[in-house]
C-alpha cells in the first residue's frame, strides 16, 4: 500500500509511505494519487517538502518498482522544487545509499521525528 497525505500546512510537508508488498497496480495507483496531491499543493507553493517512508515495503517485482520510480520519484513536478527526507531502516543498503546520495536537498533518517525537524528547518 502507498499512502500519501499532507501532514503540515506551514511549511507544507507531504508524507509518502510505502508499506507491504507492492504490486505494479498498487505502485501505479499510489504514485498517481501522490502526484495528484502534489499538483494541488504546488499551485500555492514554490517548494515542496517531502518525507518518504521506506521502512516497511518491498516491490513485488522490478516492474512494480519501475512504475513507482517513473510515475513518482522521477516526476517532473518533483524536480528542483523538493527537499526530501528519506526515512528507512538502519541497514547496510540504506547506509550505503546515504553515503553516496545525501545532499543539501536529500537527507536520510531512521526516525520520522528527526526527519520532520529537518524538513521544518530546511
Amino acid at each position: 500500500m502507498i499512502v500519501t497525505k499532507l501532514i503540515e500546512d506551514n511549511p507544507v510537508i507531504i508524507h509518502h509511505k510505502l508499506s507491504g508488498t507492492l504490486t505494479k497496480s498498487e505502485a501505479l495507483i499510489g504514485s498517481e494519487e501522490a502526484i495528484d496531491l502534489v499538483k494541488g499543493v504546488i499551485k500555492n507553493e514554490t517548494q515542496i517538502l517531502l518525507m518518504i517512508d521506506v521502512r516497511e515495503y518491498i516491490f513485488k517485482d522490478l516492474e512494480a518498482h519501475k512504475v513507482w520510480a517513473i510515475n513518482f520519484k522521477e516526476n517532473s513536478l518533483l524536480q528542483g522544487s523538493v527537499k526530501v527526507a528519506l526515512v528507512g531502516n538502519n541497514e547496510p543498503k540504506f547506509r550505503a545509499e546515504k553515503e553516496y546520495m545525501e545532499s543539501k536537498t536529500l537527507q536520510f533518517f531512521t526516525k520520522t521525528e528527526t526527519a520532520l525537524i529537518w524538513l521544518k528547518n530546511a
